[in-house]
């Protein structure tokens, strides 16, 4: 794979800095400069799957930080080259499928919604709600023929889904519980405490609790842990950081208490997790 097919300098840098305000350690240090590989395949492949993790868990923000980048690129009002397009799309690659600039964009659009289509239908969004969704997005851009608006609504297809995921998780709750799940969300690498999600909404810890019992069937405490234990899947599918890095980064008590946490959830430890994955 030749130089000119790799993520743009600009890209490459703007995906550094926006993954360095979320991780510290040392050991996920390491994993960030992942970019620099010489097989960049690998790379790309776990930029996908941390995007469609986004989509599937409904994380509006952290979509919109990925997205950012593409978002500017592609409307930035000038002719893209043909070369510029995996450095927009390289995340959602499926390789060189046509000589022309568009038909390659369109191909590449048409992954890029079958991807999330399915990220969104694995995070509860009904198969009804999801395909037709995906309909809606393939029938338009299809009769595109501007590669900057075409790469635009891409990138704006796969926030559209994961905030569409995130708008059925909370169809029933009440704006107190968005606001609070929205905190938590943003939070995941804190320790996130009763007082904090009262100091978010303004409503005592009490309410909180029992509105979350009501309109989640579980207690705020149950509900940070499974977050934080979804978002370790992710962690620990497109990286090789260590299971104490990981208890660290999401604050958890102790990586004895976050690997008990994990088994309990999964029936198995977190190596365990990632040995199957690495098999699979």
């Amino acid at each position: 794979m030749s130089a000119s097919t790799l993520p743009s300098r600009t890209l490459r840098t703007q995906i550094r800095q926006d993954l360095a305000a979320i991780y510290h350690d040392y050991d996920l240090q390491q994993y960030l400069e992942r970019d620099n590989d010489p097989t960049p395949i690998g790379f790309r492949r776990n930029r996908e799957k941390a995007m469609l993790s986004c989509i599937q868990n409904g994380d509006v923000e952290r979509i919109e930080n990925y997205l950012i980048p593409a978002v500017e690129s592609a409307g930035r009002g000038t002719t893209l080259h043909p070369n510029e397009l995996s450095a927009i799309w390289d995340q959602f690659s499926v390789g060189h499928l046509s000589e022309e600039p568009l038909k390659q964009m369109l191909y590449l659009f048409i992954s890029n919604i079958t991807l999330c289509t399915r990220a969104a239908v694995d995070g509860g969004l009904p198969e009804s709600q999801a395909y037709a969704l995906s309909d809606s997005y393939i029938r338009y851009g299809a009769q595109l023929t501007d590669l900057n608006r075409l790469a635009a609504l891409s990138s704006y297809a796969a926030y559209d889904f994961t905030r569409t995921v995130a708008e059925y998780r909370f169809r029933n709750c009440s704006p107190v519980t968005r606001t609070c799940c929205a905190y938590i969300q943003k939070h995941l690498h804190d320790r996130i405490s009763l007082q904090d999600l009262s100091a978010a909404c303004h409503k005592s810890p009490h309410y909180i609790s029992d509105l979350f019992a009501k309109e989640l069937s579980q207690r705020p405490v149950a509900y940070i842990r499974k977050r934080k234990l979804e978002y370790a899947l992710g962690i620990l599918e497109i990286s090789e950081i260590t299971v104490e890095a990981i208890s660290d980064l999401l604050a958890f008590p102790s990586t004895s208490s976050f690997i008990a946490c994990f088994k309990k959830a999964y029936g198995c430890t977190p190596g365990q997790w990632r040995q199957r994955s690495t098999e699979a």
